[in-house]
């Protein structure tokens, strides 16, 4: 099940919310740029993995002691881990989080079954993107070769593993506990640290609204602006060493003195999903979900104004779908599932618009969306058809539609 790096093979799909025992995973306040699978929505071919897996996430009661703080920091450091990322084209230093062990059985073709221990490891997928080797590092120093399990785009949470046992974190038993005015801490690897750092630091805000991309995404904040280096780390309430968040990476957002934290919850939920969903053949996913991967903005001019692509991803849908970077739309329908006609285009006039008609039609799988565009003078219409998210996946461009 556990298939080794492969540079030609990424597969993954955005954000679902899955319920695992003894974590509050599926709680709410998550992305809401991806589409959970639905009864009305395309069927979906699933591979059905070729081993077992038992995956062992630790929970801790909000609250509860065990210990002093320091005996608390000492249990959270020896979860974080520094991350070498590399390809022949990239190096990346940043951290990683020991999320849960697992138990693997594999079974050979004479019926003999051998299970191993396995640890996971979560960090941020826009940060290693890319890269094809991986090296982690312990809080003691030891090299550990790790891989690439999966990743989902919409959370930027990246899944890797390592053979052996070592220790995860603890998740909190309810992230919605969690009050702001709680002692918090957080630890990863500051640029040229060469080791984990702790810093105290307090809640910020328990959820906080913000445009990352082409994401809308709910996430934690603690009163504590880091460098780059703590990304994928880990942040902890005080009392307890308890996991509340990942370090998240916000790319160029104004974070105004704080640090972005990507809620326990949600770490759970998407990491158990990918280790869950991990073949020999292909890397973890999560099931029914989109990724439209494409940004839109305003051009304003004395006589006009209009919207058009200002960045996309060559492996989201829209992309798929025909749409380019600097394409000017005029007009937007949607397709639900198993419906030929189209309902009445609407004019769009802003990107904010486009973006509040397209969250507003809670979209799945097999849905289409049309657009009427404008390129080098010539009026285009573009059928886009949402679809499981695979990342590394491209198609040759549609035919173009001359209206």
């Amino acid at each position: 099940m556990y298939c080794k790096q492969k540079a030609s093979l990424i597969a993954l799909i955005a954000a679902i919310a899955l319920l695992f025992a003894g974590c509050d995973c599926g709680k709410g306040g998550g992305d809401n740029s991806g589409s959970t699978s639905d009864s009305t929505s395309v069927p979906i071919e699933i591979i059905e993995p070729t081993s077992k897996i038992e995956i062992e996430v630790k929970t801790k009661e909000y609250g509860s002691e065990n210990g002093t703080v320091n005996d608390a920091i000492e249990r959270a450091y020896s979860a974080v881990y520094e991350l070498k990322a590399t390809s022949p084209a990239l190096e990346v230093l940043c951290s990683a989080v020991a999320v849960f062990n697992a138990v693997i059985t594999q079974t050979d073709a004479e019926g003999v079954e051998e299970s191993g221990d396995y640890t996971y490891f979560a960090t941020c997928l826009s940060l290693i993107e890319g890269a094809t080797d991986f090296t982690l590092t312990s809080p003691t120093g030891e090299k550990i070769t790790a891989y690439f399990v999966g990743a989902d785009p919409n959370t930027d949470i990246a899944l890797l593993s390592a053979e052996g046992r070592m220790t995860p974190v603890e998740f909190i038993d309810d992230s919605g506990k969690v009050q702001l005015t709680d002692q918090m801490f957080v630890i990863g690897i500051p640029f040229n640290a060469g080791a984990g750092v702790v810093r105290n630091t307090y809640l910020g805000a328990k959820e906080h609204s913000v445009i990352i991309g082409s994401s809308s995404r709910n996430l934690m904040t603690v009163n504590d602006e880091l460098d780059n280096g703590y990304t994928g780390g880990a942040a902890y309430v005080k009392n307890g060493g308890v996991f509340v968040g990942m370090i998240a990476d916000v790319g160029d957002v104004e974070t105004n003195g704080y640090t972005f934290v990507i809620p326990s919850r949600i770490v759970c939920d998407i990491s158990v999903s990918l280790a869950q969903t991990q073949t020999e053949t292909s890397y973890g996913f999560v099931e029914g979900s989109y990724y439209l991967g494409a940004v839109f903005g305003d051009s304003k001019m004395s006589s006009s104004s209009y919207v058009y692509v200002s960045s996309i991803d060559d492996a989201g849908c829209l992309y798929k779908g025909g749409l380019r970077e600097l394409d000017k739309i005029t007009r937007v329908a949607y397709v639900p599932y198993g419906e030929s006609a189209e309902k009445s285009f609407i004019e769009v006039t802003s990107s904010s618009q486009v973006a509040e008609y397209v969250n507003a039609l809670q979209l799945k799988i097999g849905d289409k969306l049309l657009f009427k565009c404008i390129r080098g003078g010539l009026s285009t219409l573009r059928s886009v058809e949402i679809t499981q998210y695979i990342y590394g996946e491209t198609e040759a461009p549609p035919a173009e539609d001359d209206e």
